[in-house]
């Protein structure tokens, strides 16, 4: 995140949204405080430089309800993970066959071994091993490149954008906040998803230490719901 995106942040961190019944609510829980000693219930854990901790956190709220929107319009690709395996296999087999025929054809005399060298007569780059090392750096990578899911629920996007959301709670207020996240996502989506859902998805898609939340134990929220 550029210094020029906080410094807007900054500049600009007075509530645009109150005229959003939703977002106005998720704005005001965002800014409550604690009657015992004045501090913020969810303070912002992001450094966002200078200034005082009402400018902090009304910063880290606009960053996240600014980004909240950006997610909502690009979510991160879905992939399921049968066809995750399916690509991560071919693509290690494509590696597989590249680095069998160039060993065949070393053997056979018709190509020079592909060799890292510090000296020039020895250093050789065969095309056909960086291909063969680029797709088995592709396959290792596939999983980290969007979000894993197990079936289609038809609800890839809610999926998508709640993850999206999640990660930037957990960059800017360290938690993964699953009220803040159903709520933004009933304001940007016009979808209703619940908190128990925010946190199994997170609990596959983010590094949480919160355990998941189930219709039974999420009685009480960890902010009041907008849905």
């Amino acid at each position: 995140m550029t210094v020029d995106v906080i410094e807007r942040a900054r500049v600009g961190s007075e509530n645009p949204w109150h005229d959003v019944p939703i977002a106005a609510g998720l704005w005001a829980g965002l800014m409550r405080r604690r009657r015992k000693d004045g501090c913020f219930l969810h303070p912002t854990t992001f450094d966002l430089g200078r200034g005082t901790a009402e400018e902090r956190q009304r910063a880290a709220i606009w960053l996240l309800f600014s980004l909240a929107c950006d997610i909502a319009e690009n979510p991160a690709r879905i992939i399921l993970r049968r066809d995750l395996e399916t690509r991560r296999s071919d693509l290690q087999a494509a590696a597989k066959t590249l680095r069998t025929t160039v060993a065949t054809m070393v053997q056979s005399g018709l190509r020079r071994p592909h060799q890292i060298s510090s000296e020039p007569e020895l250093h050789h780059i065969d095309p056909l091993i960086v291909a063969a090392e680029e797709a088995e750096e592709l396959a290792a990578q596939l999983g980290d490149r969007g979000i894993v899911i197990e079936r289609d629920r038809g609800n890839m996007r809610e999926h998508a954008v709640a993850v999206g959301i999640a990660n930037m709670c957990r960059l800017l207020f360290g938690r993964t906040m699953p009220a803040i996240v159903v709520g933004l996502v009933k304001n940007l989506l016009d979808r209703d998803i619940r908190a128990f859902e925010v946190q199994n998805w997170c609990r596959a898609n983010c590094r949480t230490t919160s355990r998941a939340l189930t219709p039974k134990n999420n009685k009480k929220p960890i902010l009041p719901s907008y849905s």
